[in-house]
Order: C-alpha cells, then structure tokens, then sequence
C-alpha cells in the first residue's frame, strides 16, 4: 500500500521505480490528488497497480492524453472539445470501477468552511517600468514563447527541463522566475546601482501586493493600527502622502469600494483577536521582502515564526508548536514546498497566498494545513494576484488541470451503476 501514490506520476523516478519492484499479491494507492498535472500521471499510478490495464505509456498517450489535453486548452475548437470530453467520458468509466473516493466535507461534515478569495492586485508604477524592461530582454521573450509552444503541446510546463538543455534554453526558468519574483516586489529581481538603487532603499509600498497584504493583516486583525511603529509614530508611515492615507484596499486595488476584496464581508463578520495567519510563498526571497520590507519597519511589534528550507529538521517541531499554542504569535511565514504536506496548524482561520504554484494541488494542500480536524473557525483564503502579468497565467493552466482532475477523478457515473456484470467483466477483455 503506497501512501502519497501521486509520487509515482513521473514513473522515471527513483521513487517509481523502487516501487516497482515491490513484490505483492494485492496493491492499494491512496492520494488525495492522482492527478496533478495531466492525465498520463494517472497512467503512472494504475501502471503500478495494474500493469497494462491502460497500455504502455505511448499507448495511454496515443488514445488519451494527448487528444484530452489539446481540448482543455484556451483556443480548442468545438471538434477538440467534443473528442476531449469523448475521450475523458471513456477513461472515466474504465478507471471508475477501481477508484474509492472520499472528499473531506463527506466525512468531515462539522468541519467549518472554506471560503476562497482572489485578490487582483495593481502593479505600482516602478513595478510596471521593472516588469516591461524584462519582457523586452530576448532571453525573457523566448522563454515565453518556449512556454506558450509547450502548454499547446500538452501543459506540462516541467518538460521545458527536459527537452531544452541548449544554452540558450537554460536560462528559460530563470526568465519566468524573474517576472514572478517582480510580481511580489520588484527589488527582488534589480542589481545594485539599477532603478536608482532600489534595492538599498526598497519600500513595501513599491509593491502593489505587499500594499494587499498590509491591509489584508490589519482588517483580519492579525495586526492592530494602533500598534506604533518602529519609530513610535502611530501614523501609517507606510503612505507617501494624507491622500493616500484615507484611500481603501479597494482603491489600491483599482476598484470601487463595493467592489473591494472583502464584498463578502467574511473578515467583518468572523475575523477576532484570536485569529491566526499563514503566508505561503513560493520562494525564500519573497518571505525576506515580506520580513526585511513590512514586518521589521512598520510591524515591529508583530509576532511571527518562520517555516522554509532553510529552517533545521530538529528545530521544525518547536517552531510549529510555538504557533499552535502560543497566543501572542501570530503569523506564520512558510513556503509553499515546505509547507504543504504534513503540518497541522489549524491554529490559523486565515490563510494568504502572496505567489500560486503552476500545480494547483499544491496549493489546495497548503491552505489545508489549517483546514483540518481539531479548526473552529470557517477558514478564509486569500490568493494575491498581480493583473496583466504571468500569474494570471499560471491561474488560468490551474483552472485547466483541476477540470482535467475533476472530470476523471470522481465518482458521478450513473452509467457504472447501471453496468451489468457482463460488461463489468468486458473491462478485462484484451482486444485483439
């Protein structure tokens, strides 16, 4: 029985091939998220339970994969779309009568909501002069244009390592990492001596997210505005000027303020001074920018810990203990990597994504480290998302692959129930 069976989606792995060599009478897989990225990662995972139940890899690919892919893609035409949905109606109905799917709020009906948000937020003006200086640079534009060819192919953006290992390729990555670390702030990706030295006198509030996540921590009452500052000013020092002072998160965000990140009122309603936070990012330096650039100067006073790759294996159980049951911290700053699986901080009600992963299950994953057994309070999610740039597009190939998921991966087929034995059996038949 593999635990964690999504593992085994890349079956050239060590992992997947370690586990083939298990010998077993019987064989069990349990994962929350069989299907992650495509639906060849399904393929892996039966191919271990049930050796060429869906043919070889080329095969699954042949008469499935590819022809699904290509009608979960923006631009599919109604042909695409018909034979996609043709052919997930198919491996539907062969996988389903070996698939036992349980979702939490089946059995876990007293757990509170889970309420997710999205936040689109306003590049600054220094972020939109750093974002379009990048994306006129020639290595920027190929590895957009590598991008866009690739998730036409089968979106699957991680075969970019494996079939361009050209010089010119290597730095594809790099590329798409600089325009999301300039999402988050732009002294991320800036050398010393650029954009008028940046970086030595960066400012939260040349970030259009980290202005959201500011006023995000102070409505969810994670943080109180009386608190002074690091200087003992109770003003929000934060602000260039008194106009700026009395403009809402809704007008950062260009909207009314109807129309703002919290139309559904759930902070007001829920929010206490109990509440909790966990801030995931994707990378390390996003958590320095939050640290160095708006916790230290205008939260001093706010008590957080701090949750990466960096942190020591023997100091990871006191940390986490430290924010479950010590009411003066706060927050917690994680990434996304390290934070995902097998932590249960239910201590926190809010949850902030300040950078989404092209793999939306790993997101889904981590805001459940607090949605969990043992959390009395409806859990709130906000995703922070900077218009008209990458993120955006990384939401969009989520929105793909969870419908991709969704469709195989679950258990409303009337057709299965309403299958006689015979054709049960026609499942097993080998087609000559």
């Amino acid at each position: 029985m593999l635990d964690e069976g999504h593992l085994l989606k890349n079956p050239k792995t060590l992992t997947a091939k370690a586990a083939r060599k298990l010998r077993s009478q019987h064989r069990l897989i349990l994962s929350g998220t069989p299907i992650q990225n495509n639906v060849n990662e399904l393929w892996s995972a039966f191919d271990w339970l049930m050796p060429n139940y869906l043919g070889n890899e080329r095969e699954f690919a042949n008469q499935y994969g590819r022809f699904i892919t290509k009608g979960h893609l923006p631009g599919a035409s109604s042909k695409e779309i018909r034979i996609s949905m043709d052919k997930l109606k198919q491996l539907h109905q062969k996988v389903l009568p070996f698939i036992l799917r349980r979702k939490k709020e089946d059995v876990l009906r007293e757990l509170p909501s889970k309420i997710i948000s999205d936040i689109p937020c306003t590049m600054t003006e220094i972020q939109q002069h750093t974002y379009a200086n990048f994306l006129t640079k020639k290595d920027m534009k190929r590895a957009l244009e590598l991008l866009e060819r690739l998730m036409d192919e089968d979106g699957d953006r991680r075969k970019i390592d494996v079939k361009y290992q050209g010089p010119k390729e290597q730095n594809v990555l790099k590329s798409l990492l600089s325009l999301r670390l300039i999402c988050t702030h732009p002294a991320l990706v800036s050398e010393r001596g650029h954009l008028d030295g940046l970086y030595s006198t960066a400012r939260f509030d040349a970030s259009g997210k980290l202005l959201a996540l500011n006023d995000l921590l102070r409505r969810s009452d994670i943080f109180h505005d009386e608190t002074t500052g690091a200087d003992n000013d109770e003003s929000l020092l934060y602000l260039d000027n008194e106009e700026m002072e009395t403009s809402s998160t809704a007008a950062i965000l260009d909207g009314d303020a109807d129309d703002g990140i919290f139309e559904q009122g759930t902070l007001e309603d829920t929010s206490s001074s109990n509440s909790k936070c966990l801030i995931f990012g994707q990378y390390c330096q996003s958590l320095d920018a939050v640290e160095d650039l708006l916790f230290k100067p205008h939260m001093p006073s706010l008590n957080y810990v701090r949750l990466d790759g960096k942190t020591s294996v023997k100091d990871r159980g006191e940390i986490v203990e430290s924010f479950q049951t010590d009411p003066a911290v706060k927050c917690m700053l994680l990434t996304s990597k390290v934070g995902s699986l097998g932590l249960n901080l239910q201590a926190a009600d809010t949850v902030i994504f300040l950078e989404n992963d092209w793999n939306p299950f790993v997101d889904l994953q981590a805001m459940d480290r607090c949605h969990r057994i043992g959390q009395q309070h409806n859990v709130k999610v906000y995703r922070l998302i900077t218009r008209d740039t990458i993120e955006e597009k990384i939401m969009a190939v989520q929105k793909v692959k969870l419908a991709m998921s969704d469709a195989v991966v679950n258990t409303d087929n009337t057709t299965m129930y309403s299958m006689g034995t015979d054709r049960l059996l026609d499942l097993f038949t080998t087609q000559d």
